[in-house]
């Protein structure tokens, strides 16, 4: 009568057991291929083409953030660069001045 629930279990180590062993034969098979075996398996399984759009992504974002930090540096610079409106009225009064006297 209690038999179905002890079976269940001895199904579930057992599954436990080939799932452990099935990763370490894949483990130790990858070591062997070394390199070549992981461009294989990410080509197969389409990882590479991720890894590849997630680095193009990441030089364009990055590219992105350069070209926004020289944005900044360029404004900052106009900015300091820039005449304050004392310094236009002054430079204005000063042509007037100049008309005035010719």
């Amino acid at each position: 009568a209690g038999g179905g629930r002890g079976s269940q279990s001895v199904q579930n180590r057992a599954r436990r057991i080939l799932a452990s062993q099935v990763t370490a034969h894949n483990a130790t098979v990858m070591q062997e291929l070394g390199e070549a075996g992981v461009d294989r398996r990410d080509v197969m399984t389409g990882a590479s083409g991720r890894r590849e759009r997630v680095l193009e992504e990441r030089e364009s974002h990055d590219a992105a953030a350069r070209l926004q930090a020289q944005d900044a540096v360029h404004e900052a610079k106009r900015r300091k660069e820039a005449q304050t409106p004392q310094q236009r009225l002054a430079v204005r009064l000063k042509a007037m001045g100049n008309k005035r006297r010719n």
